[in-house]
């Protein structure tokens, strides 16, 4: 009787041990599933934050290479053509005597024209400021102030004179400032109403034209 209670005591004694084991290995088992759900759901609430910064990247590039885009769009498209200065190349063959040069200079001053009904009037003229004179050619041993353009028409439509204002009998004068390049001179040498006379070449920058009106209309001064 003594050894049959024995062996059935270690029977069940067995028993319980081996349902001990299970048990804990089911929670083992429990344990790693919810530690694997649990970095799965980790790591996809990380993808959309790392999508995120990936796609926010390539927009801060963009905006840095708009810089050079909009840089290059204010470069001039045109080159200005360089200075040559007036050289005296010989007398004029013939007619009045008079100096030629060939050159292409760019001078600041006023132009001007008075009204056409007197003497000298219905040309356009321009007076150089001083600072450009030692560009113009030399005459009477200093160097010249004013000249008149060869391509008078051309000129006046270069630097869009407006000669009806002439129409109403109180304006006697018009005038406005410039920046131009000429090219070639002639400088007249002799006495009476003669200028010296050149071709404008380009207008670089000119102010429009402003009015100078007179109780009488003068005869044209020299300036």
């Amino acid at each position: 009787m003594f050894s049959k209670n024995a062996v059935g005591k270690s029977r069940l004694k067995k028993r319980m041990t081996q349902k001990s084991f299970i048990k804990i290995i089911l929670v083992a088992v429990i344990i790693i599933l919810l530690g694997a759900v649990g970095y799965f759901t980790l790591v996809k609430k990380s993808l959309p934050i790392a999508q995120q910064t990936s796609t926010s990247t390539p927009t801060s590039t963009k905006t840095l290479t708009l810089a050079p885009t909009t840089t290059s769009t204010s470069t001039p498209i045109t080159t200005q053509r360089s200075e040559e200065s007036f050289i005296f190349v010989g007398k004029r063959p013939t007619g009045s005597n008079a100096d030629l040069y060939k050159g292409y200079v760019i001078v600041e001053g006023e132009y001007y024209e008075y009204y056409p009904e007197t003497l000298g009037g219905g040309i356009l003229f321009f007076k150089v400021d001083e600072q450009y004179r030692n560009k113009l050619p030399k005459k009477y041993g200093e160097h010249s102030q004013y000249f008149a353009f060869d391509n008078d028409s051309s000129a006046k439509q270069m630097l869009k004179i407006n000669e009806s204002v002439f129409k109403d009998k109180s304006i006697c004068k018009l005038s406005g400032r410039a920046k131009i390049a000429i090219e070639d001179y002639t400088a007249e040498l002799i006495e009476g109403d003669v200028w010296d006379h050149t071709t404008l070449a380009q207008v670089i920058s000119s102010t429009s034209q402003t009015i100078e009106t007179c109780s009488e209309r003068q005869l044209f001064i020299k300036e």
